[in-house]
């Protein structure tokens, strides 16, 4: 397990002390909610989602082909419902919180 230290997000300001010593996943995942919505990151997220394809692009942007469920029919501009999305920064979080989708 990995301790709060490297965990921690300091620009919320929150005090490190809100983190058990090795925190859950729960506490963790509070604790990016807390910064999602403090910095008002909510929209530009895209939870619940497969990204298929993942490439750099000229300029250093990133272009997500990504499918998920719920396109609207102007959404899916490709046969598989998969659509397109430019993005100028991109997390890739994995790890020992992540839950086993099948």
């Amino acid at each position: 397990q990995v301790p709060r230290l490297q965990y921690h997000l300091p620009e919320l300001g929150v005090d490190k002390s809100a983190l058990d010593w090795y925190p859950t996943g729960e506490q963790l995942g509070a604790h990016c909610r807390d910064f999602v919505d403090a910095f008002g990151l909510r929209p530009s997220l895209r939870l619940g989602c497969d990204v298929t394809q993942l490439r750099r692009l000229e300029g250093g942007r990133w272009r997500a082909t990504i499918r998920r469920a719920g396109n609207t029919a102007a959404e899916q501009r490709h046969a598989n419902g998969s659509v397109e999305e430019d993005f100028d920064w991109v997390v890739v979080a994995t790890g020992n919180f992540s839950r086993t989708r099948v």
